[in-house]
């Protein structure tokens, strides 16, 4: 199964500009690029939510920078604990391995 590069652009306003997010994500060579223009602190980000849905084990999410994708630590860490219950898993077995 081949494995996705996606890519992840926002702007806090209607009136803020995209192109340098985006131009960044091109170059790196992402698959497919999701983009928003709305603030990160709104918890309705369909957007995002949809990246996630598409998401499969293997995926990668390129950004501009962390801030992109959450305004705190806090949702960054939710965001990343999205996935993170097969990783918990596959770190916990080959821990229990190695004793």
């Amino acid at each position: 199964m081949r494995n996705y590069v996606f890519g992840y652009a926002r702007v806090s306003t209607e009136a803020r500009n995209l192109d340098g997010q985006l131009d960044a994500l091109k170059k790196y060579g992402v698959d497919q690029i999701y983009n928003v223009k709305m603030t990160g602190t709104k918890k309705d980000r369909s957007k995002l939510a949809k990246l996630i849905d598409r998401m499969t084990e293997g995926d990668v999410v390129v950004t501009e920078s962390l801030s992109r994708l959450g305004r705190s630590t806090k949702d960054l860490i939710e965001l990343a604990g999205v996935k993170k219950s097969a990783l918990y898993r596959n770190q916990k077995r080959s821990t229990n391995e190695k004793r």
